[in-house]
């Protein structure tokens, strides 16, 4: 397969409100990498708020690649690549803070693997470079395989909308199906925490939310309407 030598993509520059359209090289694949062709990619309020900086914070660059959530199909494996793990044309779906993944490691040892420092542990899109492109070069370790059952668009919301709820019921809130829980707010996280809880088989749910249209897909979803506030 020939790749192009450039692409597409939306760049945030500190101090501009408004990213700008980009053409830009095509990553190299680092060794132990992934290069992967975007098909699907979320927008999430963060990437708002990112553009609202005018000076970098913690790792940040100056001019980065915008967008955290991203799914597509790998076209290019860096030579260190487990072949029984990766091949040319997997769909894959991309976590954009991986982490080192070390055992020794405090936070990815915990299943915290944002919260990891560990040198070039990385992310995307939360200034450096992120799937707003045509092409993004991942670490391999944040690459997860997408069955064909679920669709691009909902695997590139997955890493983020989804797993920020599924962390936060089953293990920061550790729910269990006798608890009763309240979900305050049903936008993405929200409706994933709802979906979340109910996959846990969790009895006693109530949810809240000032829109009536959320409300009515709490209930859609399986949540009764009389514990809809």
């Amino acid at each position: 397969m020939t790749l192009p030598t450039e692409m597409n993509a939306w760049v945030a520059k500190m101090g501009h409100r408004e990213p700008f359209r980009s053409r830009l090289p095509v990553p190299d694949v680092a060794p132990d990498g992934l290069l992967v062709k975007i098909e699907a990619m979320g927008v999430c309020h963060s990437d708002c708020s990112l553009l609202q900086l005018d000076a970098p914070i913690y790792h940040m660059k100056r001019e980065y690649i915008l967008g955290h959530e991203g799914a597509g199909k790998v076209v290019k494996i860096g030579p260190d690549v487990n072949p029984d793990i990766f091949s040319l044309g997997d769909r894959v779906a991309i976590h954009l803070i991986p982490g080192c993944n070390k055992s020794d490691c405090l936070e990815c040892s915990r299943g915290l693997h944002v919260l990891c420092k560990a040198d070039g542990s990385g992310n995307y899109g939360l200034g450096r470079d992120g799937m707003f492109a045509e092409y993004v070069a991942c670490q391999a370790r944040a690459a997860v395989k997408v069955p064909d059952a679920v669709e691009m668009p909902a695997a590139a919301v997955a890493p983020d909308a989804v797993l920020t709820a599924y962390q936060a019921v089953k293990y920061t809130g550790a729910v269990q199906p006798d608890h009763t829980i309240v979900i305050f707010g049903l936008g993405g996280v929200g409706l994933n925490g709802v979906q979340t809880a109910l996959h846990l088989g969790v009895k006693r749910i109530l949810v809240v939310d000032r829109r009536q249209h959320s409300l009515d897909e709490a209930v859609a979803l399986g949540i009764p309407r009389e514990n809809c506030f």
